[in-house]
């Protein structure tokens, strides 16, 4: 007779380990970002790059959801088309990134330097930009539902509807 418990301890193991490893990067992948800087069309998910300087960086396409790239610097970064979901990128120095098209669900831009990075088109459902700086950054087309701006900088920033946020505008655009 079989044993059932065994059977659903041996069934709830075979699950875990799958659902664990589809979070893993691919270690390949990691390599070549790191030697050269381009990883398009990567798997960089569950990734943990905090505070490198990753200056340039083209990522674009990649997936890089649950990735952890706190107090990195990530200037003139290319995040097009990137799954960003639930990336913790706090305290990040972003300038003149693009993430045109990227899906920042979730993403957490804590305090984030953002200045003149592009956003058009960006999924950016609940994403946490408080006392992110935004200034000149273009957000317009994006998908802005639930996110949250308390104390962020956006002056000169291009609003999602594409009204330029004026001078005073910290955690509203004053249009």
């Amino acid at each position: 007779m079989i044993n059932y418990r065994i059977l659903l301890i041996f069934l709830i193991v075979f699950m875990l380990q799958g659902f664990i490893n589809s979070f893993a990067y691919n270690k390949q992948d990691v390599r070549k970002l790191l030697s050269t800087g381009v990883c398009q069309s990567c798997d960089l998910s569950g990734l943990d790059l905090s505070e490198r300087n990753l200056k340039g960086l083209d990522v674009s396409k990649s997936n890089l959801s649950d990735a952890i790239l706190r107090k990195c610097n990530l200037n003139e970064g290319n995040f097009q088309s990137s799954n960003l979901t639930r990336a913790k990128l706090e305290n990040a120095t972003i300038e003149n990134a693009s993430f045109d098209g990227a899906n920042l669900s979730w993403a957490r831009f804590d305090l984030a330097k953002l200045k003149n990075s592009r956003f058009f088109k960006a999924n950016m459902k609940e994403t946490n930009l408080s006392g992110a700086d935004l200034r000149n950054a273009s957000l317009k087309g994006s998908i802005f539902i639930g996110v949250r701006i308390n104390l962020t900088y956006l002056k000169d920033a291009i609003w999602h509807d594409g009204i330029k946020c004026k001078i005073g505008s910290i955690g509203k655009c004053v249009k």
